[in-house]
């Protein structure tokens, strides 16, 4: 948190697939509660920070409401510093202003610290903005199968969490580049293959990328899955969590252009 807010998007962004690199060396390994926990770290410092370090504060008011109040207070004067007020019409600002919030956004960062490691110190507060650990989520699977797609140059995989714990399939068909490239235009097809205006080669060629983008999806990833949930639990409900380029892409959409050789469908 020691970045400004724009300035630590831009990094965020940049390192946004570090988590998804590290988690494929995992699986590599074949550690695959290690990569399910580095995936998790990942989405939480992109989300606590786009949030604004949001959470849900019942149970800590509950434990310790000082704590809890002491925390609002130090949260929300960073979020004042990343949104300042419209200022009036008035001299530019001099570089002493700048230098003032940055140094009282480096004491509320340290103060926020200190106040977060005394929740995590509380009774039951160990995991307060912490990712949640491999047995809670697989404890979410409780309603039907929960697929993580790790999308890395380096390799895919799906992580299975269901009943019967964890379980990897390598999706060793499915490039991250490809899916960079079919992500790119795939809205901007969509809208062209739907509109009345466009001419008409345009509209076929939209229409071929996007049954070809469908296609990949099932063919890479969801058959693939799809087959080795169908041994232990035929016929549930999938929860889908993408990564990457998969975040992009309709993949609760994938459809088979033709039929599949051996397919499981």
């Amino acid at each position: 948190r020691r970045l400004e807010r724009p300035d630590a998007q831009r990094r965020l962004a940049e390192a946004a697939g570090l988590a998804g690199d590290a988690a494929a060396m995992c699986l590599a390994c074949g550690d695959r509660e290690r990569a399910l926990s580095l995936l998790e770290l990942g989405r939480g410092v992109l989300l606590n920070r786009r949030s604004g370090i949001r959470a849900d504060l019942a149970d800590l008011y509950d434990a310790d409401e000082d704590l809890a109040r002491r925390f609002e207070e130090q949260r929300d004067a960073l979020d004042r510093l990343d949104h300042p007020p419209l200022p009036l019409p008035s001299p530019p600002p001099q570089a002493e202003a700048g230098g003032r919030d940055r140094e009282r956004r480096r004491d509320l960062e340290a103060e926020l610290d200190i106040v977060v490691r005394m929740i995590r110190a509380l009774p039951g507060q160990h995991g307060f903005l912490r990712p949640p650990s491999v047995p809670s989520l697989l404890a979410e699977a409780v309603h039907g199968p929960v697929v993580v797609v790790n999308v890395s140059g380096y390799r895919c995989d799906a992580l299975l969490l269901g009943a019967d714990g964890l379980r990897q399939v390598p999706l060793e068909g499915l490039d991250a580049d490809e899916l960079e490239r079919a992500a790119d235009v795939f809205h901007a097809d969509v809208v062209t293959a739907l509109d009345p205006r466009a001419a008409q080669d345009e509209v076929d060629a939209a229409n071929a990328r996007v049954t070809a983008t469908l296609d990949l999806l099932w063919r890479e990833v969801a058959d693939p899955v799809l087959a080795e949930l169908r041994a232990t639990d035929p016929d549930t409900r999938v929860w889908w969590v993408p990564t990457g380029a998969l975040c992009r892409l309709p993949l609760h959409a994938a459809t088979a252009a033709g039929p599949l050789p051996g397919s499981t469908a």
